[in-house]
């Protein structure tokens, strides 16, 4: 199996990111403050994050832990929850079929890739008009980096639908 600092490099690479294009919008997006210097020694092999951080980076490849470390080769494996979730947005409430719910081993919620009915894209509809509020007093800099941040997460929802 692959060790931590391949399984890295390899997730930044399917991303198509440098090392900085990754810390521009993992870092504001967990809220740390990594250098180039830190990633490249992740990479090199030098150093292992401390398991906060390896769960933040698992969260941001889209894979388990466990995967990341090269402990596995199932990149998130999930069970069935068999819970409905609420998915809360300016005082509506979304439900969504919970034969549909899995619960991934890093503990969030997903959806399995058959969903895409209409609750789903309501949901879409009132969460990015709750984020144009969210960011309307936000500065430019501070706007730019969210951008940065929905970018990264479009990437990896397109690398999921491939």
């Amino acid at each position: 199996m692959a060790t931590f600092a391949e399984r890295f490099k390899q997730l930044r690479q399917e991303l198509g990111q440098t090392q900085k294009e990754l810390l521009k919008t993992f870092n504001p997006m967990f809220f740390r403050a990594y250098t180039e210097t830190a990633i490249s020694y992740y990479e090199n092999g030098k150093r292992t994050p401390e398991l906060g951080s390896l769960k933040d980076f698992a969260k941001y490849f889209g894979v388990s832990v466990s995967y990341l470390l090269g402990d596995s080769d199932i990149r998130n494996p999930g069970i069935y929850t068999g819970q409905t979730p609420e998915m809360k947005c300016e005082g509506s409430v979304f439900r969504v079929d919970a034969e549909s719910v899995v619960t991934g081993i890093d503990g969030g919620i997903y959806l399995e890739e058959s969903t895409q009915g209409n609750q789903q894209d309501t949901a879409m509809n009132t969460a990015q008009m709750a984020l144009v509020s969210e960011v309307k007093d936000l500065s430019e800099a501070e706007i730019s980096e969210i951008t940065e941040i929905v970018k990264h997460v479009k990437r990896m929802k397109e690398k999921r639908d491939v």
